[in-house]
């Protein structure tokens, strides 16, 4: 049931959000996956929506997180309608550090074998950026996925 929770919330708009606290420079893994994917790559907080294989979008912070606790936030505003993309925002403590464009979105549900995962991806990845499982290597406190309305 995540899983479908999770696809219909990126359609109708949805705000993953991971509070967490980093050990050490360099922090690596997933917050959450499920055909998108909020995750950190050599510390800096990106998300990837792959688009079944056709198109994948990628909006990622252009710096590593500083060391210590950091609340994570990716928002997507939908703009309605069956395939329709949106606007795509990564913010850290509250501060804006990326910001793009996803042009669109799968207009029906994905495959069932696809699972949502919370830190660490068990199914197969969503781009080429990493290898499964990807494990996040940091202390997650708390994850988040807040739907927005229909």
């Amino acid at each position: 049931m995540g899983t479908l929770q999770g696809q219909r919330g990126l359609l109708r708009g949805h705000q993953p959000r991971s509070q967490r606290a980093r050990q050490a420079q360099g922090d690596a893994g997933h917050v959450l996956e499920g055909r998108w994917g909020f995750y950190l790559l050599k510390g800096k907080p990106t998300f990837c929506y792959n688009l079944a294989g056709v198109a994948r979008y990628t909006i990622a912070g252009a710096e590593a997180l500083a060391p210590g606790a950091h609340t994570i936030v990716y928002n997507f505003k939908y703009d309605g309608g069956l395939g329709k993309g949106g606007e795509a925002t990564i913010q850290v403590d509250g501060k804006e550090v990326a910001k793009g464009r996803i042009e669109r979105t799968l207009a029906f549900r994905l495959s069932l074998d696809e699972t949502l995962d919370c830190g660490e991806d068990t199914g197969t990845p969503v781009n080429e950026d990493y290898r499964a499982p990807f494990k996040f290597t940091g202390e997650l406190n708390k994850a988040v996925i807040k739907l927005g309305k229909r």
